[in-house]
């Protein structure tokens, strides 16, 4: 038994234990080491040496180790407290009024008047008392306040999944075991064996679960090879200590990959846990059912509708989910349970019993999540609930209209807005595959149109690429706008990863259908109720102006600079009749940026120049910060392809010193191998080879399949030049450092 895992009250003592005033209530010891926990054990032992924590709570989930951890805190003050150490066992009751008898009976006092005579026998004890498995009543919990009042030298350790709420409680979360990997050297300094060799790194999850599974399988090799499927079960496991172990104890018929094709559905695997355990954590499923079958029906549905999300939520997207349902209760009890103003206060109490957890963002906007074990239990009861559906679709129109508010969020000064999308990712798969199965093509044309954006500028290509494929290829769809914009985002994904001719096809259908469906536009989308979304006649001109953007970069890469020019020429006439001025002003400053590639790839370089100038005038004057980043890097490629190479690269650098504003992963690129490529022509050195690499790793960890003429002559120029001068073994060492 390790710390964060099973130690249940049913544990014998050790024969001889020592006990003072006749109390006979032995620490439950644990027959396994302790494992992780130090951080969490040093700061309850140092609170209560201080003896101004009078009530400590040891808190979380079930199957987090609260029992554990409270019996290291035993065995490490059980000398430090003049009258010892009482371990009271609350598993078995479930009366509130009992936990009085229930703490004196442990104390031999039974009978009448136990209240008084227990108050009576603690009032000058110097005792520590621990009260295990409190949950089940909390309502108990004025009494031990009296206690405390009433016993000045008494000190109680509580274990519950939820706080007791009374004053002078100091609370300690319990979280999950650490799953950051650390040298063999820390562990070593903790007094723990390593299991694994020398250079691999190590985690607390890990080393719970190989001494588990070698508890079984002693013969088990973990090793430099499978040590990383180790560590990825233990991540699909949340870290939770009882469901490491129940997992472990499968590799005595599971390989530890077929054990890690299973995670996908974790709870029927974690069972069977050991028979000396109580009936609640011998499965995992037990565990989390203990704690569900103490909410209020409230509470349980609120509990079961946050299945639906997935990576976690915002409160407000809580509230819109919950608001949903409501309307689909199918009894008046549950319409009368759960109302939109108190779902805050439900969601705070399944944060209390440690159902969910709230974890603060960088805005200060509160974030909650589910561990993917108690997760999967709420899905069960959504499931079985009769709910599913109508949470399932509330969950999908909230996201879907997130999408429309922030898909265009690159264009504002703040690109942070961005990040709202980056965090719901797992959410919008979600939905996106919500309107999929439950044959709504519509809805997901409509919610993958209106990612496009993001996926483009966020350079997600191959979510980006499958989603509007998926969407697009749905039987029976008429022509739509949401259509068009799907056939126009796709046509700048495919350019991106290198499709030229895919993508010129796919912008020129958009182009049609944009002309085709103009009406459609504004009585489609001109009067959103969505905050944040341009109005039809916006969508409409900015959607082509993209389509003549993308058909021109293909069509430039695809070797006719001519028609690419018309192509940029065409989307800076449709995006000066854009209404939204802002949107008006970048869509001809993207445009006017592309016909100056062009005019730097025919060597027309003071044209190009001037054209940049422009854009960044244009720039300047929305505030729109990152596409003067962006300029910037162009006007540092110039230079470059005028072969001032200290120029260029220092206009590199300063490029990437502004990546805080706001930054696209494809402009960084462009300017990381721009630097790279400056600095190879004028060091020729090791070092600039090792930039050319990275550079072109991080090329191909976005995916990305696109430079025009002069940038692939330049970059094979740069490689040639700098294997030339330091040899084509310095290079190859070079590269692969």
């Amino acid at each position: 038994m390790t710390i964060g895992s099973m130690a249940p009250q049913e544990f014998a003592a050790v024969p001889g234990t020592e006990t003072r005033r006749g109390w006979d209530t032995p620490i439950p010891y644990s027959p396994t080491p302790l494992i992780g926990r130090r951080a969490e054990l040093e700061s309850a032992v140092a609170m209560l040496r201080r003896r101004t924590t009078r009530l400590l709570t040891l808190t979380g989930p079930g199957g987090i180790g609260k029992t554990r951890l409270a019996t290291e805190i035993a065995i490490e003050l059980e000398q430090d407290f003049r009258d010892g150490v009482v371990w009271v066992s609350l598993a078995p009751i479930h009366d509130p009024e009992a936990v009085i008898a229930a703490i004196a009976a442990a104390l031999g006092i039974t009978g009448v008047g136990v209240s008084n005579r227990l108050v009576r026998a603690l009032r000058d004890t110097q005792l520590l008392l621990i009260l295990d498995n409190f949950e089940q009543v909390l309502e108990a919990a004025p009494h031990v306040g009296e206690m405390l009042a009433a016993c000045r030298l008494l000190q109680v350790v509580v274990t519950s999944r939820a706080r007791l709420r009374i004053r002078g409680e100091r609370v300690l979360p319990v979280p999950p075991l650490s799953q950051r990997h650390e040298p063999e050297t820390a562990v070593r300094a903790r007094g723990e064996s390593p299991h694994l060799a020398p250079l691999t790194l190590h985690s607390e999850a890990v080393t719970l679960f190989i001494e588990r599974a070698q508890a079984v399988v002693p013969s088990i090799d973990v090793s430099e090879t499978n040590a990383a499927v180790v560590a990825e079960i233990c991540q699909h496991l949340d870290g939770l200590p009882l469901a490491i172990e129940l997992a472990a104890a499968r590799v005595s018929h599971l390989p530890l990959r077929t054990l890690l094709a299973r995670m996908d559905r974790r709870l029927p695997l974690l069972v069977e846990g050991d028979r000396d355990m109580p009936a609640r954590l011998q499965t995992m499923r037990n565990a989390i059912a203990w704690s569900y079958d103490l909410l209020t029906p409230a509470e349980r549905q609120v509990f079961r509708c946050l299945s639906v999300f997935d990576g976690g939520f915002r409160l407000d997207a809580a509230e819109a989910v919950v608001k949903e349902i409501l309307k689909t209760a199918s009894s008046g009890d549950a319409r009368d349970a759960v109302t939109a103003p108190a779902t805050l206060d439900l969601l705070g109490s399944l944060v209390e019993n440690s159902l969910v957890r709230h974890e603060p963002g960088r805005d200060e906007t509160a974030r909650y999540t589910m561990l993917e074990t108690v997760r999967e239990f709420a899905s069960e009861q959504l499931a079985d609930s009769g709910e599913e559906s109508a949470v399932r679709q509330a969950h999908g129109a909230y996201f879907l209209a997130l999408a429309r508010q922030e898909g265009l969020a690159h264009f504002l000064p703040d690109g942070d807005r961005l990040e709202a999308l980056e965090a719901e990712r797992a959410n919008m798969r979600s939905a996106l595959g919500w309107w999929g199965a439950s044959r709504q093509p519509e809805q997901q044309l409509a919610h993958a149109a209106a990612l496009g954006g993001f996926w483009y500028a966020r350079i997600h290509l191959r979510e980006g690429k499958e989603w509007l494929s998926r969407a697009l290829e749905a039987d029976g769809l008429p022509p739509t706008p949401e259509r068009a914009r799907a056939l126009v985002w796709l046509s700048l994904i495919e350019y991106l990863r290198g499709e030229m001719k895919d993508s010129a096809r796919d912008s020129a259908e958009g182009i049609r259908l944009c002309r085709e469906l103009d009406g459609a536009w504004r009585s489609e989308n001109g009067s959103s109720d969505v905050a944040g979304a341009p109005h039809g006649d916006s969508l409409r001109f900015l959607t082509e102006a993209f389509g003549h953007y993308a058909l021109g970069v293909a069509t430039f890469n695809l070797g006719d600079a001519r028609d690419a020019s018309a192509c940029f020429e065409d989307g800076r006439a449709v995006s000066e009749a854009i209404p939204d001025s802002r949107l008006s002003t970048l869509m001809v400053g993207n445009c006017t940026r592309s016909l100056g590639l062009v005019a730097g790839e025919r060597g027309a370089y003071d044209e190009a120049e001037r054209l940049y100038g422009d854009v960044l005038r244009l720039c300047q004057s929305v505030e729109f910060m990152p596409g003067v980043r962006r300029v910037l890097g162009d006007l540092a490629y110039l230079a470059l392809q005028r072969g001032n190479y200290a120029m260029a690269l220092e206009r590199f650098k300063n490029a990437l010193a502004q990546e805080h504003t706001g930054t696209s992963p494809l402009a960084l690129h462009d300017d990381l191998q721009g630097a790279a490529m400056a600095l190879a022509f004028l060091e020729r050195s090791e070092r600039a080879v090792c930039f050319l690499a990275a550079a072109e790793a991080f090329g191909e960890r976005l995916g990305l399949d696109t430079t025009i003429p002069s940038e692939r002559a330049a970059w094979t120029g740069a490689i040639a030049s700098a294997k030339q001068t330091i040899g084509e073994r310095a290079f190859i060492r070079a590269w692969t450092e």
